[in-house]
């Protein structure tokens, strides 16, 4: 009896054990007491946070290095900033020395053109708006105005910088024709022009363009180039497409490129655009005598440039320049003329002859007649 009691009481202990191992399981999560595999498991676990722990600790020591070097252009570049604002602090205050002084010389410009008014021309108090525009308009009828019509590899390059050293002289350059008559009535030198491409491009052009300078009583100079033949030979080189690579030599011959894509058959077109060019433009002018045309030659202003500015200012009624200093200047920036393949130059010369622009017009002329119709459409 006793023995079975013991035994009873052992089996009571063991259940309110278990029981008491469940509650604490259900109210702490985990058992008292931990298994060995328990164990093993979170000895894991700390070992795998701690590996977590060393890695994040590199990822933030390669983090701050990275933002050590991205520190460092971004210094650089708030650097820079500084510098370039003082450049653009100083080339602003240039601007506006600029700006000063070209309205000075804007000034300067309209008082010269007060002193070259007629003598007889009665001076006009301004007192009202009316007066004033009758000033404005004295003042246009004793300027002189040009009007350069011109066909490309014409020598008008040269021309132009001659021109644009004399400081009496405003010319613009290839400019839109919507924009001469405000150049023209902006214009405060004593000389102004503008040299174009487009005279005889189409037949609406030409009569705007007839209009302007009709309105202007402005000359009208044609600068062309009487030996068509070099004149396509440069045209082609300049502007068509060739391969390879473009070099000088010391004696002003060109090498080094492929001109295989330039045939004869390509030149003498070329060359036929030319005489064409030359031929309309002889038709127009003996249309516009009033506009008292005046040819500038390529060939002539190359062989004697001092001479053909001289011609030059005295159709517009004006002195020359220093042509000692024009000379110079003409040395100094002329160019060469390219040099043409022997064989391909006996092709072209035997249809197009002539080297000398007054043996071209002269030829030309006999076939133009007063009612020959005009030529568009050249080039």
């Amino acid at each position: 009896m006793t023995i079975q009691k013991s035994t009873m009481s052992l089996s009571l202990l063991t259940l309110y054990g278990s029981l008491g191992s469940v509650l604490l399981t259900v109210v702490h999560g985990a058992p008292i007491l931990n298994s060995p595999a328990q164990t093993r498991h979170r000895s894991n676990n700390f070992a795998s946070l701690s590996g977590e722990i060393e890695f994040l600790e590199k990822e933030l020591a390669m983090l701050q290095k990275r933002q050590l070097e991205l520190e460092r252009p971004l210094n650089n570049l708030i650097s820079d900033r500084e510098s370039h604002e003082l450049k653009l602090n100083f080339i602003g205050n240039q601007l506006t020395a600029m700006k000063h002084r070209n309205l000075v010389y804007m000034q300067n410009s309209e008082s010269n053109l007060d002193d070259n008014l007629d003598s007889n021309q009665p001076k006009v108090q301004p007192k009202a708006q009316h007066d004033k525009l009758k000033v404005a308009s004295v003042k246009k009828s004793n300027q002189t105005f040009f009007y350069i019509v011109k066909s490309p590899r014409s020598g008008s390059t040269l021309l132009s910088k001659l021109l644009r050293s004399d400081r009496r002289v405003s010319i613009l350059w290839e400019p839109p024709l919507a924009s001469i008559d405000s150049f023209f009535q902006s214009c405060r030198t004593i000389i102004c022009g503008v040299s174009v491409n487009d005279f005889l491009n189409n037949e609406p052009m030409y009569n705007e363009q007839v209009s302007m300078m009709e309105r202007y009583n402005a000359s009208l100079i044609i600068q062309l180039r009487g030996d068509v033949v070099a004149k396509a030979w440069s045209a082609e080189r300049l502007f068509g497409k060739p391969h390879g690579k473009f070099k000088r030599n010391g004696d002003g011959w060109y090498s080094g490129k492929d001109y295989s894509h330039i045939t004869v058959d390509k030149l003498l077109q070329s060359a036929q655009g030319g005489i064409d060019t030359i031929e309309g433009h002889l038709i127009a002018v003996q249309r516009l005598p009033q506009l008292h045309p005046l040819f500038v030659w390529y060939e002539h202003l190359y062989a004697s440039c001092a001479g053909e500015i001289n011609a030059l200012y005295t159709h517009l009624g004006h002195p020359p320049p220093d042509l000692d200093r024009v000379a110079a200047t003409c040395h100094d920036i002329a160019k060469p003329s390219l040099p043409l393949d022997p064989e391909v130059a006996r092709q072209l010369r035997a249809q197009f002859p002539y080297t000398n622009p007054d043996d071209v017009v002269k030829t030309l002329q006999t076939r133009i007649r007063p009612d020959t119709p005009l030529k568009f459409h050249l080039w």
